[in-house]
Formats: C-alpha cells, structure tokens, sequence
C-alpha cells in the first residue's frame, strides 16, 4: 500500500510574515513613545483625533514659517483666546493641543463667509454649520474683504471643522510649525 502525502502551499513565507509583523509593531510602538497625551513645542510627531482632518499622525516641521508655507499646507497653531473656553468646555481638544488646519487664504486674498457660505476669491469653498456634530450652535465669524497683512485663513473641507469659519482670521506669528501627513485614514 503506498500513502499518499498532501503538501500544502501557504501563499506567503511565514518568516516573512513574522517580519512583516514585528516591523508593522515595531513601526506602531515608535508612534506611539514619540506621541505622548500632551503637546510638547519639540514633538516631532501630532497624532490627530479630531474631525477637521484627516485622523493619524503628521509629521511637524518646527522651522517652517507662515511665510514658508502656500495654499494647502497644513499649519499648526494654538487654539485661538476668543474660543479657547468653548473648545475646552465642548471637549473638542485637549488645552495643550494645537489646531492644525489647512492654510487657505493669506494676506490680499478675498474672504467672504456671508450667507453661511466661505468664499474665497471668487471660489465657495463649503457651507458654514449652525451646530456642532452634537447639535450645540456654533459660533460664526461674519466678513467680507481682504485678508489684512498679518493674518491668514483656516478652512478645512470636512464639514465638521472648527475653523476660521467660526473664530475668523488667525495672526501669522501664531503659526509654530507646518505639518505633513505621515499615515493617515
């Protein structure tokens, strides 16, 4: 009687696997020890846990001025004093986090958030809520005209972000890094 023997293919290599496994944990754990609860000047590494961006870890780049930075890029900046109590009160950030939003308008460009709408040159670039994604009103920052020299716009895309849309213009010294996405979902 002859017996047969079954081989069986795995479709990948478990010594690759088992690498691929140790790096991805290896990778989660630097996260992780380089983004503690609190916000330090010198992290290198912001974790993002709010609605108003994409959620995951941003790389900061501390050197980068406003005057670095164009349209699009990600600047980071301390939650304005006129809404710091509600953002706290509302439990949107921690004191100690900073804001981080997309860098929309600069000075010279045209600024419109009339009609609950947020225009800039020309261009509606979202709505303006009533509530929060908890239905408590928001508050609304009403202009139309330039950016003066100094300040710049913040509007994010998501439709729940606290924005300039809310606490309006933001001074240009406030900026203390710019941000780019390292792994994001």
């Amino acid at each position: 009687m002859v017996s047969k023997t079954c081989v069986y293919y795995l479709p990948f290599k478990p010594k690759i696997a088992w690498i691929a496994v140790v790096t991805l944990l290896g990778v989660v754990l630097l996260m992780a020890a380089l983004n503690s609860s609190s916000f330090s000047p010198h992290k290198l590494i912001l974790y993002n846990t709010t609605a108003s961006m994409p959620f995951g870890y941003y790389r900061l780049h501390h050197n980068a001025t406003i005057s670095d930075a164009k349209r699009g890029d990600i600047v980071v900046y301390p939650i304005p004093e006129k809404v710091l109590r509600l953002v706290l009160a509302r439990n949107y950030v921690k004191a100690d986090v900073p804001l981080m939003k997309p860098l929309t308008a600069v000075p010279g460009d045209y600024v419109c958030t009339q009609h609950r709408r947020v225009v800039v040159n020309k261009k509606v670039l979202g709505d303006i809520p009533y509530n929060d994604s908890q239905d408590r009103p928001l508050p609304y920052h009403r202009y139309c005209g330039h950016v003066p020299d100094g300040f710049f716009y913040s509007f994010s895309e998501r439709p729940h972000s606290f924005d300039s849309r809310h606490y309006g213009p933001i001074p240009s010294s406030f900026v203390t890094a710019t941000a780019s996405p390292l792994w994001t979902w």
